[in-house]
Formats: C-alpha cells, sequence, structure tokens
C-alpha cells in the first residue's frame, strides 16, 4: 500500500487522504485497572501523539504498539509525514473516577442491537456524543442495573450516570434512579434515591447527567439503578411503545 502512494506523489496524482487519518481503539482492562489504547491507520504511516492535550509533532511520541493508561489524559494523535500539510486528528478525552476501568455487573441486559463491547464501556472513562449509536453508549429496553465492583472497600459519597435523549427514536430519560452499597456484594444498603416524571413532547434532546449524592459510606460494591420510561406517552409517535435509555458512563466519589 505504502509504495502505491509513493507512486501517487512521484507522479502528482491525486487520492483520498482522509483513508489515512488516524483511528483509535479501546479496551477496558477491569482486571489491570487500565485502559488499552490502539491507534491505526493505513500504509506504514507514522503516527505521533500526545497524552496532555497538545498538538502532536514530530518531536511528541511516537506510535509503536498498544499501550496503556489508569489516570485522567486528553488522547490526540495524528499521521505526520515529511511534506504532507494533513491536520486531521483523532482526540478522545479519558476521565477517571473511583469506578473507571472497574469490573461492572449487568442484572438486565442491553439491547443486543446496542451491546457494543459490553458493560465494560461503562466505566471506560470514554463518554460518547448526543449520537446514541456510535459505540460508546449502551441502550436499554430494561432498567439499568449496574453493580461497580471497587476492589477494596473505599468511601463514596456520591454516584452519577449520563442517558443520551433522542424522543422521536423512542430514545427517552429515565424515570428514576437508586442507589445501594455494599461490602460484600450479597448485602447491599440503599443509600439514595430519586424520581422524575416521564419527559415531555417539547423537552429538549441531548445528554442529562444524573446524580445522587449522600452521606460518606464505606463500600466495596455500588449498585446503581436508573428506572426506565415503563412505555412510551400518549402524545408520542408510537404510543405504548417500548422506550429506550442509553447509558455511556458511571461515576462514583
Amino acid at each position: 500500500m505504502f509504495n502505491i502512494i509513493k507512486r501517487y506523489d512521484k507522479y502528482g496524482l491525486s487520492y483520498h487522504k482522509g483513508a489515512f487519518e488516524v483511528t483509535s481503539d479501546y479496551e477496558n482492562d477491569t482486571l489491570n485497572r487500565k485502559l488499552s489504547i490502539r491507534l491505526n491507520t493505513l500504509g506504514n504511516r507514522k503516527i505521533y501523539y500526545t497524552l496532555d492535550g497538545s498538538e502532536p509533532t514530530e518531536a511528541s511520541q511516537l506510535y509503536k504498539e498498544p499501550f496503556t493508561i489508569n489516570s485522567n489524559a486528553i488522547l490526540k494523535a495524528k499521521v505526520i509525514m515529511p511534506g504532507e500539510t494533513d491536520n486531521s486528528l483523532v482526540c478522545d478525552t479519558i476521565c477517571v473516577n473511583k469506578a473507571t476501568f472497574c469490573p461492572v455487573t449487568l442484572a438486565g441486559q442491553p439491547s443486543p442491537t446496542y451491546t457494543y463491547k459490553g458493560a465494560s464501556i461503562l466505566t471506560d472513562g470514554l463518554t460518547g456524543d448526543t449520537r446514541y449509536n456510535t459505540g460508546r453508549w449502551l441502550g436499554f429496553l430494561c432498567d439499568l442495573d449496574a453493580t461497580v465492583d471497587l476492589g477494596k472497600e473505599t468511601e463514596v459519597s456520591s454516584a452519577a450516570f449520563r442517558t443520551d435523549v433522542a424522543i422521536g427514536s423512542a430514545v427517552m430519560d429515565i424515570t428514576g434512579m437508586e442507589v445501594w452499597c455494599s461490602a460484600d456484594g450479597k448485602h447491599f444498603t440503599k443509600v439514595a434515591e430519586s424520581s422524575k416524571p416521564v419527559l415531555k413532547k417539547d423537552d429538549p434532546d441531548g445528554i442529562y447527567r444524573h446524580e445522587l449524592t449522600f452521606d460518606t459510606q464505606q463500600a466495596r460494591y455500588v449498585r446503581i439503578v436508573g428506572k426506565i420510561t415503563p412505555k412510551l406517552p400518549s402524545w408520542h409517535t408510537w404510543p405504548g411503545g417500548d422506550a429506550f435509555i442509553f447509558v455511556d458512563e458511571i461515576y462514583v466519589n
């Protein structure tokens, strides 16, 4: 591939340079509590990256193989080749809290269409945008019921998660939230709960953050429940139909 491109360049032939943009792939290593990062591009073009949010240059780290991180970072990566001015850039922010990179178990499974890499994306430190079908969000037709194993007893006083709402596509928000804590993963105590009304027709689409705070607890396991809209309301295009909730990241602090 790279030899063909050199020939194209030699004879001044045009080609779509977007094919050589950097793509990123992430795996949440919950066993070792790290995020594994793989960068890709076509051909033998060199990828340079930074983790502090600065623009990559030829003085930055040269990507050679997948690497791991376990702390806050702003990844920026791009292909840099002599004589080229292509500024295409991959940029992702990794935000770490007490739940990040921890194992998650789900009482109810996501819809097969919106499972992607499964429960681990709820604690991978990566958030989605308003497009709920990009692989950053899990789509549920049942309550979110997720238990995070923090690995050891830890002081916790808040829990949160985000939902993506697209009302016209039957993607609604939650109607309630609960937080439970446990030392052994068997006996749980409810430490906080809230409720909210079903969305109205004129409520905005977009990303909603839901957070509950509570008296400081010593807990190894934190269970977060987000209650789904039971049925689409009468004003909806599909009244009485099933409603989705889409969740991208769990926060425990």
